[in-house]
């Protein structure tokens, strides 16, 4: 199954072709750049890993990317992954928000739990990030996991707003029941966001054995499904 999305905006003229803005990534210490692991020292007090204890768990932290805020002022985005966990278990996405003074990163604020999460102890999976949604930029990030053969993919944006992170939306992406039934009576979706009003609305195309729209409207800090209470995409 895909496991990557594209964000789009539509183009004023009608009629006129879709342009991708942010190819969702794979979420990869590696790759996640020399910014991203200053500010992951700065938070963590270690370079590459930190373990984190909370509630009694113990998590495994590693940098993903970090967000230019403007003003010398970024957002660190980690992953913790919780060890022992069962199949059903979340990991924990962490963002901390960092300013730049005398030459070094400090942290200025830190949340926990924003974000997609996974199963066997995973948090997000997929991530990237866009201004096309909102005045402030926009973390999207994926997670999910399978069960008995049946796999599902959740989104989730959050904006990072001046005061800190807010998630504001959550929407299926992915779906796929080939694990547990075979031949042609199988299904495979995959959506995507491909049109958005900033701080208004945005639309998610459905892709594959399924092929249908749907449309999120804000309302306060949180967008809503229009004209359903419940999305079209299957679930497990």
């Amino acid at each position: 199954m895909r496991r990557w999305a594209l964000l789009a905006v539509a183009l004023a003229s009608a009629g006129a072709a879709q342009q991708p803005l942010v190819a969702v990534r794979e979420s990869d210490p590696a790759a996640a750049g020399p910014l991203a692991h200053e500010a992951f020292r700065a938070a963590f007090g270690r370079q590459g890993e930190a373990q984190v204890s909370r509630d009694g768990r113990t998590y495994d932290f590693a940098p993903v990317t970090a967000i230019a805020l403007g003003g010398g002022r970024v957002a660190l985005v980690s992953t913790g992954a919780l060890r022992d966990a069962g199949h059903p278990e979340e990991g924990l996405n962490a963002i901390h928000y960092l300013a730049r003074t005398g030459g070094r990163l400090s942290v200025t604020g830190r949340w926990f739990g924003l974000g997609a999460g996974g199963s066997h102890g995973r948090s997000l999976t997929q991530w990237g990030v866009t201004r096309a949604l909102s005045r402030w930029p926009v973390l999207y990030s994926e997670g999910g996991g399978t069960w008995q053969g049946c796999t599902v993919t959740i989104a989730v944006l959050t904006e990072l707003h001046a005061s800190g992170p807010i998630d504001v939306a959550q929407i299926p992406v992915g779906y796929s029941n080939g694990g547990m039934i075979e031949g042609p009576k199988a299904d495979d979706v995959e959506g995507a966001i491909v049109a958005a009003v900033p701080d208004r609305s945005f639309t998610v195309r459905y892709n594959g054995t399924m092929d249908f729209t749907e449309t999120y409207r804000r309302s306060g800090d949180a967008y809503r499904l229009v004209g359903r209470r419940e999305s079209r995409m299957p679930g497990c």
